[in-house]
């Protein structure tokens, strides 16, 4: 359970890729396969991450691994891989882990509060773009104001708890959008369209709020409240704008369609990361069924 509890809390984010579509050249094949993609290489990074951790660490050590804030950290003390290892660790999770963390926890909400200020439930000053790099510097500025303040209340566990809480409510109200936009809007043009995607919400909706129930209370409650007053201020703000919902068309022009070479070249990329994607994961999942069955 250990395991695949970290395994878990990996995952988290790695839809963020979405929020960049309006950035991304051909985001009708893109995006659908990125997200395809990513899933299977979150599982294999990190499934490969703690079999090296538990293959390193004595079975008596299980206990700590559990309870450790620094799994990493402490199980490679425990396993009395200490200096030059935990340089090496450290050095490995601030350019590898906590970067990669970083950059889409920025990047992704400040696409969010851009396009919420487009569609004017946010202030029209988070929508600006910056005139040479064409990003939203003004809701990126915003989110790294607002993580600053965060991490230095000193709660980062706390908040992450909050954080985590309320990207589940987030994750459920958008699956209730979802069902909402194809119940209210039949016609509208979909370049992609998820397989199972009714079932995939309210699947997903069960598992969360199952999730919920185990969550803790302060940090639920907390996320309950800021919540709430979300929603108060959207209705509040929104309710002298009118709230019509725009067409793909409207929102980010035409699609534009790659040419026949360009689509060729795509696909045989795609195959390629495909291809690698499945050898990988059936790997990963080899290295810990394989001991199970021999």
């Amino acid at each position: 359970m250990y395991i695949f509890g970290l395994v878990w809390w990996c995952y988290t984010g790695f839809e963020t890729c979405v929020s960049m579509g309006a950035e991304t050249k051909y985001p009708q094949y893109t995006l659908p396969r990125a997200l395809k993609v990513s899933v299977f290489l979150v599982f294999v990074c990190n499934a490969l991450f703690q079999w090296f951790l538990v293959g390193l660490v004595p079975h008596k050590f299980y206990p700590l691994l559990a309870a450790a804030d620094a799994p990493y950290a402490e199980g490679l003390e425990a396993a009395g891989l200490i200096g030059f290892p935990i340089i090496l660790l450290c050095i490995g999770i601030a350019f590898g882990g906590d970067l990669s963390t970083i950059n889409p926890g920025i990047a992704a909400p400040a696409r969010y509060i851009y396009t919420m200020a487009e569609d004017k439930s946010l202030p029209s000053f988070f929508c600006k773009v910056h005139p040479k790099y064409k990003t939203p510097y003004t809701a990126v500025a915003a989110v790294g104001i607002i993580n600053i303040i965060l991490i230095a209340t000193g709660s980062i566990n706390y908040i992450a708890s909050v954080s985590l809480i309320s990207l589940a409510l987030c994750y459920i109200i958008g699956c209730l959008a979802y069902m909402g936009l194809k119940k209210n809007y039949p016609d509208m043009n979909r370049p992609y369209v998820a397989p199972g995607g009714k079932f995939g919400c309210w699947f997903t909706i069960v598992v969360y709020i199952f999730m919920l129930i185990f969550a803790d209370r302060a940090a639920l409650a907390t996320s309950g409240v800021v919540t709430v007053a979300a929603i108060i201020y959207w209705a509040v703000f929104t309710r002298k704008h009118e709230n019509k919902i725009p067409t793909i068309e409207e929102e980010i022009g035409v699609l534009e369609e790659p040419s026949s070479e360009e689509k060729a070249k795509m696909d045989k990329e795609y195959n390629i990361w495909k291809i690698a994607t499945i050898v990988a994961t059936i790997i990963a999942l080899g290295i810990y069924i394989i001991p199970v069955l021999f």
